[in-house]
C-alpha cells in the first residue's frame, strides 16, 4: 500500500512512508455543512478519482497527477443520496439511494458522459463478481 484516500468534508492523500502514513495533500470538498462523502472509487489505470457528496446530491470527478495531487475536473449533479462509486473497463457506476437508481457515465480521459440509469429500489454499494 503506497497511498490511501480518507474522505469526509476533507480529502487526505496519505502515503505509507517509513512504516507510518503522512499527509501529502489536503482538499476542502466544496460542499455545504449537511454535505458528506457517501464513497469513492478509484480507476483502475489510477488517473480519476471520483467522490460522491451526499447532502447536496453531487459527485466529485478529479484527476490524479503524476505526483498523487488532485485536480478536480468537473463537480457533477446526480440523483438524491449518492453512495457507492465503481469504475469498470471504461465506465463509471454511481449508485444513488434516495434516487432509485445506479447512473451509469462512459469515461473518456478527462471527460463523463452519462449512458443510461438503471433502476433499482435503494441502491447501496457495489459488489463486482
Amino acid at each position: 500500500l503506497e497511498q490511501l484516500v480518507v474522505v469526509n468534508q476533507l480529502l487526505y492523500i496519505l502515503s505509507y512512508k517509513n512504516g507510518e502514513f503522512v499527509i501529502e495533500d489536503e482538499v476542502q470538498m466544496q460542499c455545504s455543512d449537511h454535505c458528506f462523502s457517501g464513497a469513492n472509487g478509484l480507476s483502475r489505470d489510477g488517473k480519476h478519482l471520483c467522490v460522491s457528496l451526499r447532502g447536496d446530491d453531487v459527485f466529485n470527478y478529479y484527476e490524479v497527477k503524476q505526483d498523487g495531487r488532485l485536480n478536480l475536473l468537473k463537480r457533477v449533479a446526480c440523483n438524491a443520496m449518492p453512495r457507492d462509486v465503481l469504475f469498470d473497463e471504461g465506465r463509471m457506476y454511481l449508485s444513488c439511494t434516495n434516487g432509485n437508481v445506479i447512473e451509469v457515465y462512459d469515461v473518456l480521459e478527462d471527460t463523463l458522459n452519462k449512458v443510461k440509469e438503471i433502476h433499482v429500489v435503494q441502491p447501496v454499494t457495489f459488489g463486482v463478481l
